[in-house]
């Protein structure tokens, strides 16, 4: 998503801490990502914070 455009601001949310390490890890260099803990049944934005929302890697639980 960087690729294409380069100064957006993207935000990660996962619940594991140990993938938000990984993710930080792999992303420190790029000044406009960052990452958070959450819940996907509890996020910590109000609504219409975000243009394009995208969802990988989940399960209902």
């Amino acid at each position: 998503m960087l690729e294409k455009n380069p100064t957006q601001k993207i935000v990660g949310i996962d619940i594991s801490e140990k993938m938000l390490d990984l993710a930080r890890k792999k992303h420190d260099a790029v000044s406009n990502v960052e990452f958070q803990q959450a819940s996907v049944n509890s996020l910590p934005f109000s609504s219409h914070s975000f243009d394009v929302v995208v969802c990988a890697n989940s399960c209902k639980t």
